[in-house]
C-alpha cells in the first residue's frame, strides 16, 4: 500500500484506473519507489497524467527498470 501523502498526491490520475489496474499501479510505483526514490516516481506519474487518457496505465510485461 502506498503512503498516504502519495496516494493523495497520485489519486487524480488513480482515479483514472479501474480498481485492478490501481492495485497494479500502487504496487508498481512501490517498485519505482524502492529503487529510483520519489523524484523518480513524480516524474513518471507526470509522464502518464501528460499522456492521458490516451492509453491507460497498463503494466503487460515484467520489465526491469
Amino acid at each position: 500500500m502506498l503512503d498516504r501523502s502519495l496516494q493523495i498526491e497520485f489519486e487524480g490520475y488513480r482515479k483514472t484506473l479501474s480498481t485492478a489496474d490501481r492495485l497494479a499501479f500502487d504496487e508498481w510505483i512501490e517498485r519505482l519507489l524502492s529503487q529510483h526514490g520519489i523524484d523518480y516516481v513524480r516524474g513518471y506519474v507526470d509522464a502518464l497524467k501528460e499522456r492521458g487518457s490516451q492509453e491507460p496505465f497498463r503494466r503487460t510485461t515484467s520489465r526491469s527498470c
